[in-house]
């Protein structure tokens, strides 16, 4: 193992991914957090695997299919919460979705013309890894512990508190806007509902809007503890208010879609800011021992693997 001391910045699923990653490449790493896991964005998660609102797509595309291969080995340890479950995706367009790539070759699959909300679509039936945020946080956090991790909570205001001689990796999510200042950094709020789960109910996302609300998504994720129901995606709101008429109309649609929705209990409502960006940025600072890796979008859990063997590889390749 590396005697050299690797800090992380942030505690929440890029964070804790990379981190192990990094053990596993035989570095020290300390995570340095402003908040617990159970605070951070991560947990408010779905999660899913999908590429969603993220960019440039042939870098994110390669990033999930690497976190796929990831996942298919967790779902062989239930202690993960990563699991393979099918999912239907819906798409206007009988062209090439822009997430195909992303999917390893065993799983593709061709479109099958369905009719939804009165209009033409097409639906791809695939199986895609589901994680359950309440079981798979915890277990990075342990793991990334019992392999010898630091941890420190407490707010870093300013990359210069770290001597010039020690790696830094930023993965601090929206808190990038300030720490380091970026202006193309801005939330995207969403909203979900949880109700009560549900046996029958199968995974779904429609890719494109069915009314004049093109900031409202529609996308259904069946977990043991609950069905999350989505959603909406608002770029540049920062507010944590829930708004109870959009709780409406996602169950309205929804519902349409899976009726059985229609009876299920309402367990919460949740609010959540996505750390959006014009692209994700992952890259080391010229002449500096700082690499970023924030602005995943919807994306985080689903490029995490993927970036943090990046991560690994660029100080491998500037460790002598």
């Amino acid at each position: 193992m590396s005697t050299e001391l690797i800090t992380i910045i942030g505690g929440g699923v890029s964070g804790l991914t990379t981190a192990c990653i990094l053990q596993k490449s035989g570095f020290k790493v300390r995570i340095i957090a402003r908040e617990p896991f159970e605070k951070t964005v991560s947990a408010k998660a779905a999660a899913i695997w999908f590429p969603f609102f993220a960019k440039p797509v042939h870098k994110v595309n390669a990033w999930s299919l690497r976190s796929f291969e990831y996942f298919l080995e967790l779902c062989q340890k239930p202690e993960t919460g990563i699991s393979l479950v099918p999912f239907t995706v819906y798409e206007e367009s009988a062209e090439k979705p822009y997430w195909y790539d992303a999917l390893p070759k065993q799983s593709a699959v061709k479109p099958t013309k369905v009719n939804v909300f009165e209009r033409e679509a097409y639906s791809y039936s695939i199986k895609i890894p589901l994680i359950e945020t309440q079981l798979y946080l915890p277990y990075l956090r342990k793991k990334f512990l019992d392999q010898g991790g630091l941890l420190e909570e407490r707010a870093i205001n300013s990359l210069n508190e770290f001597d010039e001689n020690e790696w830094v990796v930023n993965c601090t999510g929206l808190g990038s806007m300030h720490l380091v200042s970026d202006k193309n950094m801005y939330p995207i709020k969403g909203q979900i509902v949880k109700v009560a789960s549900h046996s029958s109910v199968m995974g779904l996302s429609l890719e494109f809007p069915v009314d004049d609300k093109n900031e409202e998504l529609i996308y259904v994720i069946p977990r043991k503890d609950c069905i999350v129901i989505g959603g909406s995606a608002i770029p540049n709101d920062d507010t944590e208010d829930i708004d109870h008429d959009l709780t409406k109309r996602m169950l309205h649609r929804a519902s349409q879609i899976e009726p059985r929705l229609r009876d299920l209990e309402i367990q919460t409502v949740l609010t959540g800011m996505r750390p959006g960006r014009t692209s994700i940025r992952l890259e080391k600072e010229e002449g500096r021992k700082i690499i970023h890796n924030y602005g995943h979008g919807g994306s985080g859990f689903t490029v995490a693997w993927g970036c943090a063997e990046e991560i690994s590889q660029i100080i491998s390749n500037n460790t002598h």
